[in-house]
């Protein structure tokens, strides 16, 4: 810094350096034209290399630097690439581009990338749409022409107040079941009724169904309603109700909850379910469809625990009848 010089303005003090006061000298004349050439601007570098060549002359030319080889340009911008781009650059997009021939059994693809059906993408005949894969089709005695290897039986016992009821319907269920080549015996010494195959059964599952059938009759289904158990498309549960209350009192309030005035509750299970429904004893058998089984084993198991009334559940399903006629 230089010396400072004290200057008074309006009688106020001020330091202020004295190089900054000073005026600047006035150029000598030797240092002049040295001076000029040291600041004067510099030329833009735009034309500046041809006004040098021209300068030069025509025969002169600058030298160029050498360009980037490509392969290393190439490389510069697979590195910028992310590994997806990468992968279907060098691996996917050559193997979409490849065009098998026809008779190698591969599908050609065209420019969207979608795939032509080749021989082993052909229609197959279970493929029709007016087939109904869902559809329980009634058994062909052709379909097991040699019959059964073993006797397979089963025996069940019914109550004592049955015993008159089966005397009177048993040539009835007797022939229902001598279609199917089951045997049947109704022993009243024992209280009991048993089903067997025979030589002429050919449907394996038939015997299953006769087991169902005496089971139902031996919880008071009538005979014309049991008998329709043997049909492929109707299926039964039994439901045990008599365990699941300890209070006898509070199982028979229960109960009767079930069924209703007049049996109304009952019977608007049936409509709603599709199923038959019948309460006897510490039982309620049901026929009809396994969805419908499900929903009446809900309803009965909610019912008797004391979980929900029977009115709610028929509600619930008036809800998911009308639904859909409402969007229709």
């Amino acid at each position: 810094m230089g010396r400072r010089k004290n200057v008074t303005i309006d009688d106020d003090e001020y330091s202020m350096p004295q190089d900054d006061l000073a005026e600047p000298p006035p150029p000598s004349p030797s240092e002049g034209p040295e001076k000029e050439n040291r600041v004067a601007p510099k030329k833009s570098k735009k034309g500046g290399k041809a006004q040098r060549n021209a300068d030069k002359g025509d025969d002169a030319v600058e030298p160029q630097k050498p360009a980037v080889a490509d392969d290393a340009l190439l490389a510069v911008e697979g590195a910028a690439e992310d590994e997806d781009a990468i992968l279907y650059r060098f691996f996917i997009k050559p193997t979409m581009e490849a065009v098998p021939d026809e008779n190698d059994g591969l599908g050609k693809t065209d420019g969207k990338g979608k795939k032509h059906k080749g021989k082993h993408d052909k229609d197959k005949p279970w493929d029709d749409p007016s087939i109904d894969h869902w559809k329980i089709e009634k058994f062909d005695s052709s379909w097991n022409d040699g019959g059964m290897l073993e006797v397979s039986s089963f025996s069940t016992l019914f109550p004592q107040y049955r015993e008159k009821y089966l005397q009177e319907v048993w040539p009835m269920v007797k022939s229902a079941l001598k279609e199917h080549g089951i045997a049947c015996e109704l022993n009243l010494v024992e209280g009991s009724m048993t089903v067997s195959t025979t030589r002429k059964t050919r449907d394996p599952y038939i015997i299953i169904k006769a087991r169902d059938l005496i089971k139902l009759l031996s919880r008071s289904v009538p005979a014309p309603q049991a008998i329709k158990i043997l049909n492929d498309d109707m299926n039964c549960d039994i439901i045990k109700i008599g365990s699941l209350v300890r209070n006898k009192e509070r199982f028979v309030k229960r109960r009767e909850r079930l069924l209703g005035p007049n049996l109304s509750t009952l019977k608007a299970i049936e409509i709603l379910t599709g199923c038959y429904v019948l309460v006897q004893g510490n039982t309620v058998a049901a026929m009809g469809l396994f969805k419908g089984l499900k929903q009446v084993r809900r309803i009965v198991e909610d019912c008797i625990q004391n979980v929900q009334h029977p009115v709610y559940h028929i509600k619930t399903l008036l809800m998911n009848e009308s639904l859909p006629r409402i969007q229709h």
